[in-house]
C-alpha cells in the first residue's frame, strides 16, 4: 500500500506540475497586454491580476475588438467591465455562469 500511496502522489505532483507550467505560459502570453489594463478596482472581487486580464482579453474579443491591432484599448473594455449597469436594466446569468444584461 506504501508503494502505491508513494505513486499516486508522484502522480498528483505531475499534474500540480503541469497545471502550473500551463498557467505560466498563459501568464506569459499576456503578459504584453498587462501595460495597458489597469488593475480591477475592487481587489477584493478580483484579486488575481492574471484572471482579470484574461476577463479584461475575452470581454474585448466578446465585443468583436481586435485585441492586437487596438490593444491600448483595453482601459476602455476593463472600464466597461467595472461599470454600473444603467437605470432600469438587470443582470441575468446563464446555468453555465455567465452574466448578461
Amino acid at each position: 500500500a506504501s508503494i502505491d500511496f508513494q505513486l499516486q502522489r508522484a502522480r498528483e505532483r505531475k499534474q500540480i506540475e503541469a497545471i502550473q507550467a500551463r498557467r505560466e505560459h498563459k501568464l506569459a502570453k499576456h503578459t504584453r497586454f498587462m501595460k495597458y489594463i489597469p488593475e480591477p478596482a475592487d481587489r477584493e472581487r478580483n484579486p488575481d491580476n492574471h484572471e482579470w486580464i484574461v476577463a479584461v482579453l475575452n470581454h474585448a474579443k466578446d465585443l468583436g475588438m481586435d485585441v492586437h491591432r487596438n490593444y491600448k484599448d483595453l482601459a476602455i473594455v476593463a472600464e466597461s467591465l467595472e461599470a454600473p449597469l444603467p437605470l432600469g436594466w438587470e443582470s441575468h446569468a446563464v446555468p453555465q455562469g455567465q452574466a448578461f444584461a
